[in-house]
């Protein structure tokens, strides 16, 4: 609820499903390599800066996404940072609709963090509810 208040604000509602997908990753999967912290903030922040490069490179198109996704997703996986839907926040950052210059894409990357940042404490409180250990690992 907080993440789609926060959202309808700056118009970045295409936004919500990666996220979603990511916090039922951390609630229904806490102990998974992608549920990480580090996994999930470092993997949505690579997926932000990837899609905004893309963008720049290519423009909005399916085409410019599809690339950005799996550009995202490799270099998550040099990082050793894989989070899947993160690549899905790659695509985002290609196909939305409202692109402000670069005060846009500072806004849409501080989004992001912000985002993954909060559902990581979101998951973490989650998770000791339901007493279980999370996160396995920090960084």
């Amino acid at each position: 609820m907080t993440l789609a208040l926060l959202a309808r604000s700056v118009s970045d509602l295409l936004f919500l499903p990666p996220i979603g997908a990511a916090m039922a990753l951390i609630v229904g999967a806490p102990n998974l390599p992608l549920a990480q912290p580090r996994n999930v903030v470092l993997g949505h922040l690579i997926g932000c800066l990837t899609g905004v490069a893309v963008l720049h490179l290519m423009g909005p198109s399916i085409i410019a996404a599809a690339i950005a996704a799996g550009l995202c997703f490799a270099l998550m996986l040099v990082a050793r940072a894989a989070h899947s839907p993160a690549t899905a926040t790659a695509m985002v950052a290609v196909l939305m609709p409202n692109h402000d210059g670069y005060f846009g894409d500072a806004r849409f990357i501080a989004f992001v963090v912000a985002s993954a940042v909060l559902i990581v404490v979101l998951g973490l409180l989650a998770n000791r509810l339901r007493g279980l250990q999370y996160p396995e690992y920090w960084w």
